[in-house]
């Protein structure tokens, strides 16, 4: 038994409007990954721990549809705030290899983790990692970031979602209006 007309009616343009959000939240975090530049400068938060060899610094960098993130080994000590600072990285960050990078670098090998990004908007919700190129400036293979943070997709799509409704609820109430007063003119006419 096919089901009722009326539940066509309404999942059709849910599913429509799920697949046109989520193509959304993907083609926006793409523009803003083509667009926005690897940021190192402005505010930062950070951590800092001390190794056998020097000392392992992560910086993330945030704003508005962007973050980006950044470990370095110095030889030097790095601020006192930041060996004191609790504060976390970005959820989406594989911390537990930047633990893995300071157990190797206590064993006295030199590992660097790659340069991380993360875009989107309203909330960051695809990133991937780079690798530094010979000026020390971040570099990434793939132009654009493809590894999901599933909190940020499933929000951005909702938030896309919620917009294409309006734009569809919109979209119908323009056109009853319209057919009802081509309606009347018939109506007068005849």
């Amino acid at each position: 038994m096919p089901p009722p007309r009326r539940f066509r009616s309404i999942a059709i343009p849910f599913v429509i409007i799920l697949l046109l959000s989520a193509a959304a939240n993907l083609a926006v975090a793409w523009y803003l990954a083509s667009t926005s530049h690897w940021q190192t400068t402005g505010h930062a938060d950070g951590r800092a721990w001390a190794t056998d060899n020097g000392y392992l610094k992560l910086f993330w960098f945030r704003r508005l549809g962007a973050a980006d993130v950044m470990v370095i080994l110095q030889e030097n000590p790095p601020e006192p705030d930041l060996l004191a600072s609790t504060s976390s990285p970005p959820s989406w960050f594989p911390i537990d290899a930047v633990r893995e990078a300071r157990e190797d670098i206590g064993n006295g090998q030199h590992v660097a983790r790659p340069p991380a990004r993360a875009r989107g908007w309203p909330l960051i919700s695809f990133w991937d990692e780079g690798s530094f190129a010979a000026d020390a400036t971040a570099h990434f293979d793939r132009p654009l970031p493809l590894r999901p943070i599933w909190p940020g997709v499933l929000m951005n799509t909702v938030f896309y979602a919620c917009i294409f409704a309006m734009l569809l609820i919109f979209w119908r109430v323009i056109h009853r209006a319209i057919r009802k007063s081509r309606m009347k003119r018939s109506q007068a006419s005849a």
